[in-house]
This record gives C-alpha cells, sequence and structure tokens, in this order.
C-alpha cells in the first residue's frame, strides 16, 4: 500500500508485504516465482502515538470502505498535506501469480486518477485508466471504483477482478480496544472447534470453557458431532465474555475474527489495530504462534498487526522484514522495515539501543 500527499508523510509512505533474501522462516512466504519474489503473510508495524500508524490504519480502512460504497468519499477523511495537494492511495494486490495494482488520486473532492494496472515481469498493463488534466477530468461514461469493474471485462479476467473486489470488500479492519465494547460476539458455529484450540491457553477444558459463555447454546445433537456443527455452516451463536476477564475476553475475541477468516477464505486482509493493548505476553505470544499455524495452512493470507509495546521486538518471533518502524519528527513521518537498516550488530540489546536514536516509536 502506497500513500502519496497525506499527512505526516511529507516523502509519502509504502508498507510493503515483499520478503527480503534473509533465510529464516522462508517456509512462512508465499512464493510468486513469476516475479522472482516472494510476500509475507504478516507484519507487525510498532510505533508510539502521533507516529503515523493511525494514518495508515486510516488509508487501509478508507479503501476497504471505498470498495464496499462504491464511492469515494471514504478518502476523503485522511488528511493532505495542503488543500491543492494531491492525495493518491494505490494497493498492490497478489491473485495467484498476478499481481494487480488498484490506484485512486483526488484533489480536494475531485478525482483526477483512478486506474487498474496488470504487472507483469516484462512491462505492465493497464487495464483501466480515468485521468484528469488540468481542472478539468477526462470526460468518461462514468468514473468507477473497484466494485464496478466486473463488467468491463471478460470472463477470464473479470475472475481476477472479482478476487480483488472481494479481498478488498471483505477485508477486515479492526481495533481491538473496540471489540470488547459490548461484551458479546457472533460467531459461526462451524468455527467454535477451531476457536477452541485459541482457548487451551487460559483453560484446561476449552471446550467446556466455550459451552460456558455461549449464550445461543447447541442442542445435543451439535454437540454430540464435530461434522454436524459444521455441517450448519449458517447457524451462529453468540459468546457472551462478561465472566472473562480483559486479556481472556481479546483472545476469545482475536481468535474468532481470525478463525472466522482463515475458515471462510472470502479475504485474506485482516487488520488489528492495537493489538496488544488488551492481552498479556503470555497469550500475545500464544495467540502469534496460533497466527504463524494458521497462515500455513489457511492459504493466501495477509495480516497487518498494529502495537505500541516493543516487548516482542527483541523475542526473535518476528523476521526482520515483519518488523515495520513509525516514527520521525515533524510533519516528516517515516515507514522503515528493519531489514533496510543494514548497520546493525547481531546484539540485540545494542540493535534496539541503536534503532531508538533512529526512531522516537522505540
Amino acid at each position: 500500500m502506497r500513500l502519496g500527499g497525506v499527512a505526516p508523510f511529507e516523502d509519502g509512505a509504502t508498507l510493503s508485504f515483499v520478503a527480503s533474501k534473509e533465510r529464516a522462516d522462508r517456509d512462512l512466504l508465499y512464493a510468486i516465482p513469476r516475479f522472482r519474489m516472494s510476500l509475507l503473510p504478516l507484519v507487525a508495524i510498532y510505533g508510539e502515538a502521533a507516529s503515523g500508524k493511525s494514518t495508515l490504519v486510516g488509508a487501509f480502512g478508507a479503501i476497504i470502505e471505498m470498495v464496499r460504497e462504491a464511492s469515494f468519499s471514504p478518502l476523503l477523511s485522511l488528511s493532505a498535506r495542503s488543500d491543492v495537494e494531491t492525495l493518491s492511495l494505490s494497493m498492490v494486490i497478489a491473485v495467484d501469480d498476478r499481481l494487480y495494482e488498484y490506484v485512486v488520486a483526488l484533489q480536494g473532492a475531485r478525482v483526477v486518477k483512478e486506474a487498474l494496472i496488470s504487472a507483469r515481469s516484462s512491462s505492465d498493463e493497464v487495464l483501466f485508466l480515468v485521468e484528469g488534466d488540468g481542472p478539468t477530468p477526462v470526460v468518461v461514461p462514468s468514473i468507477v471504483t473497484a466494485s464496478h469493474l466486473l463488467r468491463r471485462f471478460d470472463e477470464m479476467r473479470a475472475n481476477d477482478i472479482d478476487a480483488i473486489v472481494r479481498a478488498l470488500g471483505g477485508a477486515i479492519c479492526v481495533d481491538a480496544l473496540e471489540l470488547l465494547d459490548n461484551r458479546e460476539i457472533v460467531v459461526k458455529k462451524s468455527t467454535l472447534v477451531t476457536i477452541s484450540d485459541f482457548l487451551e491457553i487460559i483453560s484446561d477444558n476449552p471446550s467446556s470453557l466455550l459451552k460456558s459463555i455461549m449464550t445461543g447454546g447447541m442442542d445435543e445433537d451439535e454437540r454430540a458431532s464435530n461434522d454436524q456443527v459444521e455441517a450448519n455452516e449458517g447457524s451462529t451463536t453468540t459468546l457472551s465474555l462478561r465472566e472473562l476477564s480483559t486479556s481472556e475476553g481479546a483472545l476469545v475475541a482475536i481468535s474468532s475474527l481470525l478463525v472466522g477468516q482463515i475458515d471462510d477464505l472470502k479475504s485474506g486482509i485482516v487488520l488489528i489495530d492495537n493489538f496488544d493493548a488488551l492481552l498479556d505476553f503470555r497469550i500475545t505470544r500464544f495467540l502469534l504462534g496460533k497466527i504463524a499455524e494458521g497462515v500455513k495452512v489457511g492459504g493466501l493470507m495477509s495480516i497487518v498487526l498494529v502495537m505500541k509495546d516493543t516487548v516482542f521486538f527483541d523475542q526473535g518471533f518476528f523476521r526482520r522484514d515483519q518488523l515495520v518502524l513509525t516514527g520521525g519528527s515533524g510533519d516528516n513521518r517515516s515507514i522503515t522495515s528493519l531489514a533496510e537498516i543494514s548497520e546493525l550488530r547481531f546484539d540485540k540489546d545494542i540493535r534496539k539501543m541503536y534503532v531508538n536514536r533512529l526512531f522516537d516509536s522505540l
């Protein structure tokens, strides 16, 4: 995802899932041989308040809402650097072994560019383009958003565009601090068996724990057979988190969110803001392990975890290119992958001290 003309990133910003050449945990990467590249299934963004994290989360949510609503208005929530600044946002999405880039640029409330580009190993192909030249946009039948693109392409290409629309339209962007507002969550009964695997860290009998917090309940036949539970794919139940601690409730809420995405495979994009805000260290580390297990078997997934606590920075849990730092000074914030900083020594304490001098987020 690329941002241009957006405060506080004076020089623009790019959040990349492209893996570096390091060898650690290469079995967790998604290879795209056509482009001789691999993609990261998980990126962790670290940064303190006002370091630029909220802008990234807002941009991510804006492009999702734009596709869902078939409207550019969600992008107006982003703060342009000035009234005359062109605000641009693009997202590159992998569909099997193909890469597509969707680009939107606004000047004030006016759309000056919208494009859909198919990346090729030799040269890119522009599939759709609307550009404004000067004060008046080029006259075209309509300026459309991604959710309207299907009817513009042949059936083979439409399948890829449909995958893009489903990925963005079905993506999840949530704030962990808001997950527990009503202390109740609705989950599909077919996912309960998998959710119980996440609860083993807080209960010796996770199945009984789930049963105790279910307000909808299951009938005897459903409890007797997991196959029958999975057969009722459309049926849901409500889990009440009132009797659980804050950290335990967050575990249930976040695990149900992740399991639902992996189970449905409707979208490979999940962003969780304030991921570590409600979780203790033990549960957070456990959840990260479960996420790693999930991406191994769940197909192409892109998970973004936004955190403030640097407790995992020295844990060796993430690859260097999975650690993204936001920071800087004044209006010139930046996004930097740890893999881009080559001067670091191997000693972890020295590494943290060194990066601390560069980024106020640490």
